[in-house]
């Protein structure tokens, strides 16, 4: 934009020190480093997307991606961060949702002739800086310096302080590369704030058109919601009805979809598929093969005998044999707890294994220790939880503790009174852990200096109930260990035959016309199929999926691929079904289901009459519940608003409907509503009167026209986004996203 190329020129180390945090605020930014292996041409003109006739570059995709991948490391850079690695997948769906929202909103914007100029831009970035640009330049109080600010627009020569260094030793190179990158970080502002006044201005004509309010309108909405009862009520619930004896016909089902097709609408295309996974996990072989490398060192390690130096010599030529590891010394609270379990009671130079963990096989060495700064304790406990009851659980923890006192074994009376279920299984032991690692009472008992090895402690309360302690041990030591890990792993072959199985199914249903069935059944291999979703649902966690699904025929099998959790995995496109009304096929469960419930609301009806004939003679639900509560079984619901919401029953309008305009003191004749039929009574109803509707309409009216601004902008863009003709071609270059 033409506006900026004054500030281009004058300035043109503006902003290397704060683009980042700048660049930061703004959503709109973000991507991931693209593999691409498309087959498209001429990738100058390649498209990854057509939104309502308008292209989507995919270099100017890429760009985006590659920048944002670049202002990621900065920001992990300047807060002086390790570099973690970029979610490309997760960014790249970002990306296309971000371009997408962009695209739709300035589409729309330029419709209703909204124009943001240049100029605008500008009194932004210089009279008006957002929040995060303003940090940049404010102190540790957050008093923004507008005179450094102004001074390093219009003498940008300044700047060269921020780089650290003096600005005649910076070589030529480092400054033409600031540069650029400033450059590149101004235009990405310029854009992010040319597209905020957009979606602000859109905004703006969106909400004024959603959030229009009627007197008349605010008035009933004010009453209702202002209005309180208190109500009895008997309820004749559905979901007390047995289903076993209610039987749906074929033809009731029919009549029941004819009549109400229009609530079967199906809005989009939909597809199925079915599909057999080959997870990628060792073969019997990989185990076997596995299996013999730990045999192998347990045998080596037993034949150097039980002398300590001769095993960890020996272990020491089994360390580079099997690629194991020495971790130098580390706090035992940062040492993964089982392994420091195991490795904290060892000798220095002792050697254990083969110990069998989930994470895989291990032979373990202490090799020596130190004294840390950090505390680490080993400790068992006993919880009695506090219930409703705190005085009767602080006596019966009292009680443990004279029988601990008294000489009774601690792990016994743990797994017998523990309520802490998961510990008290191996005698209340919690294992070794350092300070913070427990709630802040348990954590102060515990590491108290008084606090010794074999001292019981208690009761203490915590959040979670009374503790009884045992002190088992205390540490600060630093540990130095060295170990083998064998976990059986996928060969080559293994992989190479996964893969294989799979590629043969596609290859057997398109050469030899095989069904897909057939071959499945034939390699042993369970078929799933998936429900029916349209292009905007990831499918087997996978939006690739998705759109090469819909991009293939029915019946076709798609290249078998690798999936994240699946494995290799052979796919199918089974059915299809086009936008409107949905077959009866599909909504056949639905529809059974509905009409069970209507046949249980009509067996209510009949009982709920002849209930209500039997109250009339009590003339009150309260007599007749204390007449016989069994068979009144009344109930009282207490600040009712004519709301279609009661407590324990859900949503039921046909209840407050009638309760608000139901006489006090009367009995209304049986209520069907959704979840059963009621018989209530009104006992109060307190109503605002005209001056306090008068009074409050102004205020309830600017409430609720902010209750429909907050949600007209979203439902209005969903609506957008549906109806939008979106190209989305991100199968052509990426495999995941």
């Amino acid at each position: 934009m033409a506006t900026f190329e004054r500030i281009r020129k004058v300035s043109p180390y503006f902003f290397v020190v704060f683009a980042v945090l700048l660049i930061a605020y703004f959503v709109w930014t973000s991507g991931a480093e693209d593999v691409m292996k498309s087959q498209m041409g001429d990738p100058k003109t390649a498209k990854i997307g057509i939104i309502n006739g308008e292209p989507i570059l995919y270099l100017d995709f890429e760009k985006r991606v590659k920048d944002a991948i670049d202002i990621q490391r900065r920001q992990q850079k300047q807060q002086k961060q390790q570099e973690q690695e970029v979610d490309e997948t997760q960014i790249r769906g970002q990306v296309w949702d971000e371009i997408v929202e962009e695209v739709l909103i300035r589409q729309e914007s330029e419709k209703a002739g909204i124009k943001i100029s240049n100029d605008e831009i500008l009194d932004i970035l210089i009279e008006n800086p957002p929040d995060a640009l303003k940090k940049s330049f404010s102190d540790t109080a957050g008093n923004f310096n507008r005179q450094v600010y102004l001074d390093l627009v219009t003498n940008p020569d300044n700047i060269v302080k921020y780089m650290g260094k003096n600005p005649t030793q910076i070589p030529q190179e480092e400054k033409d590369k600031s540069i650029a990158q400033f450059r590149n970080d101004l235009i990405t502002i310029e854009k992010g704030i040319l597209q905020q006044k957009y979606g602000e201005a859109i905004g703006t004509i969106v909400n004024s058109y959603c959030s229009v309010v009627s007197p008349e309108f605010a008035k009933l909405a004010y009453t209702a919601d202002n209005t309180k009862m208190t109500i009895n009520y008997i309820p004749l619930m559905v979901r007390d009805v047995a289903s076993k004896d209610i039987k749906v016909t074929d033809e009731e089902i029919a009549q029941y979809y004819d009549k109400h097709k229009q609530n079967y609408k199906q809005l989009k295309a939909q597809r199925k598929i079915k599909y057999v996974s080959f997870p990628i996990e060792p073969s019997k072989d990989d185990t076997i093969r596995s299996q013999k490398m730990i045999e192998k060192i347990s045998a080596a390690i037993q034949v150097s005998g039980g002398d300590l130096q001769a095993k960890s010599k020996k272990f020491d030529e089994l360390l580079n044999e099997f690629y194991g590891n020495t971790i130098d010394f580390t706090l035992v609270k940062d040492i993964e707890p089982t392994i420091a379990n195991l490795i904290i009671a060892l000798q220095e130079q002792e050697v254990i294994g083969p110990i069998k963990l989930p994470q895989g096989t291990y032979f373990l060495r202490l090799d020596t220790r130190r004294e840390g700064e950090n505390e680490v304790v080993k400790a068992s406990h006993i919880l009695i939880k506090s219930g409703e009851n705190k005085d009767s659980s602080l006596a019966k923890a009292k009680e443990l503790l004279n029988e601990v006192r008294s000489g009774k074994v601690f792990a016994e009376l743990a797994s017998a009174n523990s309520e802490d279920k998961a510990s008290a299984a191996s005698g209340g032991d919690l294992g070794f852990f350092g300070k913070g690692k427990m709630v802040p009472q348990f954590d102060s008992a515990v590491f108290a200096k008084s606090a010794k090895p074999g001292d019981i402690i208690g009761p203490v309360e915590t959040q979670f109930g009374y503790h009884i302690i045992h002190i088992v041990e205390k540490k600060s030591d630093e540990l130095k260990y060295s170990e083998i890990q064998i976990i059986p792993k996928i060969s080559n072959v293994t992989r190479n035959m996964l893969k294989r199985d799979a590629f043969s199914i596609k290859e057997q249903v398109e050469k030899l016309k095989i069904p897909f069935d057939t071959i499945a059944t034939r390699l042993r291999k369970r078929i799933s199929e998936s429900g029916f979703f349209d292009k905007t649902r990831p499918v087997l966690g996978s939006k690739y999926v998705t759109d090469l699904t819909f991009q293939a025929k029915v019946g076709e099998v798609l290249e078998p691929m690798e999936l994240k959790n699946f494995g290799y995995v052979a796919i199918q496109v089974s059915d299809d079904r086009a936008k409107g009304i949905k077959p009866l096929a599909d909504v056949k469960k639905d529809i059974t289901a509905k009409i069970i419930v209507l046949k249980k609301l009509d067996i209510l009806k009949a009982k709920s009459q002849e209930l209500f004939k039997k109250i009339q003679q009590f003339g009150t639900l309260d007599r007749a519940f204390k007449a016989d509560p069994q068979q009144f079984p009344m109930q009282t619901a207490t600040d009712i608003k004519d709301n279609g919401v009661i407590t324990g029953l859900g949503q039921e309008v046909a209840f407050t409907t009638t309760a608000s305009k139901l006489p006090l003191g009367k009995i209304s004749e049986p209520i069907r509503g959704e979840h059963g039929y009621y018989i209530i009574e009104v006992l109060s109803r307190e109503v605002p009167d005209k001056a306090k509707i008068s009074g409050s309409l102004s205020q309830f009216i600017e409430t609720l026209r902010g209750q429909a601004r907050s949600r007209a902008f979203e439902n209005w863009f969903i609506k957008l986004k549906d109806e939008a003709d979106i190209q989305d071609m991100r199968s052509k270059f990426f495999r995941e996203y």
